[in-house]
């Protein structure tokens, strides 16, 4: 069985060999290939640049499925500024809509441009060279790039205060997230990844989730599989906490086919909550255990993981995305680790 059916098989719940492993390399891999981030994204977006830096990461680490580009929605197209320091990652410093009336004054196809079709030509040359690796296609979703345009504290007062904002403004992003996924979907990618970080029962609470998120999230569920999709979701919370296990029913509605939880949730509960009804990814703390360490904290937990889930269909990956300025070599350690609980089970 090849990495990519292996990867596939896990995903679809079927039978398969070992374990697979997924990294969310945003900006990782910048670092790995030698570039400078203001290389990738001063002045637009360099294609080619972001594919070798996530080709350099696979190399390097050697996981099964990667993302084919550092950058999906460029949100600079909408007004946005963001700040690119040349050995960190990029950080927005004004939201395109912190004014809340320049949403009407943009088109959500503005983001069929220039930027894209570099998001395209990566993902395109990451097909390409390493054809042997599951390729994800990275979408966020509607409510996190309704964040991402306006701000997180305006969003969130915007929700009690006036509902046909928000309505307007997840138009406008769920709008946008399905041009990206149609665009990412001429690059033939295996799977989409859905980002949610602020579909976060932890940040919004169930209602909110329910009547926020929820119609975003199914509607572009939808369209990745009129595409034959498989989908796997990455909501951030604690959805095996005594209130957060209300979500978990919540995302499993919108279609999905994999959940990717994150941070400190409880693997054992989390299998018994989603019943084999999914496939699941998830695995060590992002920044607890790979950005502080030590090198037995990653192994540790890393096993810990593995056996908690090992009667699971179970993708290894950590928490969250991965950055320039984390340890490659812990995770390096990381990988290592799970590819010799393979070979002993």
């Amino acid at each position: 069985m090849s990495t990519k059916e292996n990867f596939t098989a896990c995903l679809q719940r079927e039978s398969h060999d070992a374990v697979p492993t997924f990294l969310f390399d945003i900006t990782l891999g910048i670092g790995i290939a030698g570039y400078k981030t203001t290389e990738i994204f001063a002045g637009g977006f360099d294609g080619e640049k972001s594919a070798k830096s996530l080709l350099a990461s696979r190399k390097f680490l050697n996981h099964d499925a990667l993302i084919g580009s550092v950058l999906t929605i460029d949100s600079r197209t909408f007004g946005s500024e963001v700040v690119f320091p040349p050995e960190g990652i990029p950080a927005t410093i004004r939201p395109a809509f912190s004014e809340a009336a320049r949403l009407y004054s943009h088109c959500p196809a503005e983001i069929d441009n220039e930027v894209m079709k570099e998001v395209i030509r990566s993902y395109s040359i990451v097909r390409t060279k390493d054809p042997d690796a599951f390729l994800v296609g990275h979408v966020p979703s509607p409510l996190l790039l309704s964040v991402s345009f306006r701000g997180f504290e305006h969003f969130l007062m915007d929700m009690a205060t006036d509902e046909q904002y928000v309505s307007d403004l997840m138009k406008f992003s769920s709008e946008v997230s399905a041009i990206a996924q149609e665009r990412i979907h001429s690059a033939e990618p295996d799977g989409i990844l859905i980002s949610a970080a602020y579909d976060n029962i932890d940040l919004i609470g169930l209602e909110c989730l329910n009547r926020f998120s929820l119609p975003g999230l199914q509607e572009l569920i939808k369209g990745a599989k009129n595409f034959d999709k498989n989908v796997i979701l990455h909501p951030h919370g604690l959805i095996t906490s005594d209130y957060g296990k209300n979500s978990v029913d919540c995302y499993l509605s919108t279609g999905m086919d994999c959940l990717y939880y994150g941070e400190n949730n409880n693997p054992a509960c989390l299998s018994d909550l989603t019943a084999g009804r999914v496939s699941l990814m998830g695995g060590i703390d992002t920044f607890n255990a790979v950005y502080l360490g030590p090198d037995s904290r990653v192994i540790n937990d890393t096993l810990h993981n593995l056996e908690q889930m090992r009667s699971e269909n179970y993708i290894f990956t950590c928490s969250c995305s991965v950055e320039r300025g984390m340890s490659v070599e812990r995770l390096k350690i990381m990988m290592n680790t799970v590819r010799k609980w393979n070979a002993s089970h």
